[in-house]
């Protein structure tokens, strides 16, 4: 994994407060304000770290489908996990919600944030449509994974 940076530099008291407001505007699905916060503040910081480091131009909070634009106008989303596995898992409301926004979607980036440390590393990188067609339901539960291994294989994926 390519090292992006350290959440912990730039969480300031003036960006907590921005990520209050963001918090709010967030649906709970049964989660406390307080889970709600911490994983504003986690979202927020990494895409801030992403967005500084790789170039891109941040969206205003209120475009939901997409968070950066690329250099050369590509509209990218950046996706953050605390856990380090070779794929990535979605829900199946947020994966419905997903299939429903991938024509919006150019660019899907996507993180691990080590929560200990607050370092950020690069996962992987691929368009949305790759990880529709690489993406599977699980066997073992409703969830669907995307099965970056073999989207490197054929050349439809960089894993860093």
């Amino acid at each position: 994994m390519k090292f992006i940076g350290n959440i912990n530099e730039v969480i300031t008291d003036e960006f907590i407060e921005t990520c209050k407001k963001h918090a709010k505007i967030y649906k709970t699905y049964g989660r406390t304000p307080e889970q709600i916060l911490e994983q504003t503040i986690n979202g927020e910081a990494v895409e801030f770290l992403v967005i500084k480091k790789l170039g891109f131009k941040a969206v205003p909070f209120e475009i939901s489908e997409y968070d950066a634009i690329g250099k050369s106008g590509e509209k990218i989303e950046i996706k953050h996990t605390i856990k380090n596995e070779k794929w990535w898992t979605y829900n199946p409301k947020s994966y419905s919600h997903f299939l429903r926004n991938t024509h919006k979607i150019d660019k899907i980036i996507l993180c691990y944030l080590n929560k200990e440390s607050g370092d950020v590393f690069l996962k992987f990188e691929t368009s949305a449509d790759v990880f529709e067609k690489y993406s599977k339901q699980s066997n073992f539960n409703s969830s669907f994974y995307f099965n970056t291994l073999i989207a490197e294989k054929n050349g439809d994926c960089i894993i860093y």
